[in-house]
């Protein structure tokens, strides 16, 4: 099967890592879905029918709080796949957050009784699924570090210089930004209008650029 890109499953990361035998019965099995921007692939308590490999794109994995306040948990990038599906998938649990496409994404389906079949019969696989486990946890760890021992104000300038690398511009509303570094969007506007103020940013609606030369952590 030749998918988006003329990419072939040997050539997309991570997927090229797993035995022959196991890839045929990956693409020869599994649904390819393509997801529009927002759209929901899984929420809290749903049980996890399907584990989705992204072959291009990006899912969010987020939890939303009572008072509606959001946090995100990790994103899925093109190779990887969604560590809380295989754990519903394998441990028959539910899923305990929300998943939803942030961009235009792509993905190949995989049914719950194709993922414990190929996790019992092929090393490569279960090396891949231990993988989602081992980079997840480094990434929740790390989460909780910032939320827990960074101040805020320090957190937003890392993100914007971070997400400013490539051509000095943040394309995200204050509402993103808040998602992302769980707070608020009040907080964020106002944390924004701050640095705004000491001129290191310019802003105007869904956009943020870096107005000079000096990192906005300064």
């Amino acid at each position: 099967m030749n998918l988006e890109y003329g990419k072939t499953p040997e050539e997309i990361p991570s997927f090229g890592n797993l035995e022959p035998r196991c890839r045929e019965q990956l693409w020869s099995t599994g649904i390819i879905r393509d997801c529009s921007p927002g759209q929901v692939l899984c929420r809290e308590n749903d049980q996890c029918e399907f584990l989705p490999l992204v072959i291009s794109g990006r899912l969010r994995v987020y939890k939303t709080a009572e008072n509606g306040r959001e946090v995100t948990l990790y994103t899925v990038e093109p190779g990887s796949s969604c560590v809380l599906s295989a754990a519903g998938i394998l441990k028959k649990t539910d899923f305990p957050a929300r998943a939803v496409a942030e961009t235009e994404t792509r993905l190949l389906l995989v049914s719950g009784t194709t993922v414990a079949e190929l996790y019992d019969r092929y090393k490569g696989w279960r090396d891949f699924i231990l993988s989602l486990y081992t980079d997840r946890v480094s990434s929740v760890i790390h989460l909780v570090e910032e939320v827990l021992f960074r101040r805020l104000d320090e957190r937003l300038a890392d993100f914007l210089h971070d997400k400013a690398r490539y051509d000095g511009t943040v394309r995200m509303t204050h509402q993103k930004i808040a998602e992302e570094l769980g707070s608020t969007r009040e907080v964020i506007s106002r944390l924004l209008k701050e640095l705004e103020i000491r001129g290191t940013i310019r802003q105007k609606r869904g956009e943020i650029s870096i107005a000079s030369s000096d990192s906005p952590r300064k």
